[in-house]
């Protein structure tokens, strides 16, 4: 049975990478590199079929690096009309409200609204305005989701200079956006994952219990590098990412907007490369070969395989939603302290304050 349906407009941002001349080369025919044996690119992705071989491949293009969906606040999707009706019904009784007090100001208190004629003036001066009230609501709701997200666009300023500066020892085509993009998809991966310690680009300690009742997870669109740190042939990064989640609570689905804490390690010496490549995936220790994004050990002798020196792995994933929200709190509660001292002090020194006594 259907127990919980939701309904929410909302737009699709995908970011599009071509490195290539816009050709999918997916299609095309290639040899197998252990056997010789012809098949396209895209079957080669799963293994050889003849010999049974695996392969890493460098990344094919074009193709959808990363995708976010976002409230559509400009209408909701919806003809306006709808919109402002919406809106409307939710401030009913504020307007209703208004209007009584409007009428019993102006025409005899309260007592002028047992008449007919006081009744009738109120809800037909409600039903008027109606679309103003709700065309109001409407444009105070669009300036508080775009006041939410403020806070969280301060802290991503300076991200991307701090990042491709740093990165630049990899490669200079290393975008904040190709991060951002490898970021948001491990966690989905991990998020989804039923056996997330068997993953091969996680190298975390704990097995992801506060993820178990995840059904959604929407990114904002956005990242907030807060560290970049070199040693040696290692690049580690440390960064916020940002999403709107739902969960299964058991009884209800509840959505939040939460913030997780990435660090994420790569090895330098071996570069980026927008080139397609095609090489094997064979087990340090005993030369097997096997599917190395399924599984982080060789299933014929048991040895791990080394993701770092292939791609980014996952040292930490964390929530840090409740720390960042605190902070923002004491940060706004210390502005508001600030802002009323200000305004107490300039009263007093204006003499305002002389005859005002509190007891």
């Amino acid at each position: 049975m259907k127990k919980y349906r939701m309904s929410v407009p909302q737009s699709i941002y995908e970011t599009v990478v071509d490195v290539r001349d816009g050709e999918d080369v997916s299609g095309d025919s290639y040899c197998c590199p252990n056997c010789g044996s012809i098949s396209t690119i895209a079957e080669l992705q799963e293994g050889c079929a003849h010999c049974g071989t695996h392969f890493e491949m460098s990344e094919l293009y074009p193709k959808v690096k990363n995708y976010y969906f976002v409230f559509d606040m400009s209408g909701k999707a919806e003809k306006i009309w709808k919109t402002v009706l919406e809106y409307a019904l939710w401030l009913l009784p504020v307007n209703l409200i208004m209007c009584i007090a409007i009428y019993a100001k102006n025409y005899g208190g309260f007592a002028a609204l047992a008449t007919p004629k006081g009744l009738f003036t109120v809800l037909m001066t409600t039903v008027i305005m109606m679309p103003v009230m709700g065309y109001i609501g409407w444009i105070f709701d669009c300036f508080r989701r775009a006041f939410a997200v403020m806070p969280s666009l301060f802290e991503v300023i300076g991200s991307r200079t701090k990042f491709e500066y740093n990165m630049a020892v990899i490669s200079p085509e290393f975008t904040l956006e190709y991060f951002a993009a490898k970021m948001m998809s491990l966690f989905k991966i991990f998020a989804y994952s039923e056996k997330r310690t068997e993953l091969p680009f996680y190298r975390g300690s704990g097995s992801g219990e506060e993820f178990d009742n995840i059904v959604d997870a929407e990114s904002k669109g956005y990242i907030a590098c807060k560290s970049v740190r070199r040693a040696g042939n290692m690049v580690n990064v440390t960064a916020d990412l940002y999403f709107e989640v739902s969960r299964d609570l058991g009884n209800k689905i509840k959505t939040k907007d939460e913030v997780y804490r990435i660090k994420a390690g790569r090895r330098t010496d071996i570069p980026y490369t927008n080139n397609f490549s095609i090489t094997n995936i064979q087990c340090s220790s005993c030369g097997g070969s096997f599917d190395a994004f399924m599984s982080k050990t060789c299933p014929y002798c048991g040895s791990e395989y080394d993701q770092e020196k292939n791609d980014w792995v996952i040292y930490e994933m964390r929530n840090v939603g409740t720390l960042i929200r605190l902070r923002r709190f004491l940060t706004g509660f210390i502005i508001v302290a600030v802002l009323v001292l200000s305004c107490l002090v300039t009263l007093s020194e204006a003499g305002v304050l002389d005859n005002i006594s509190l007891f």
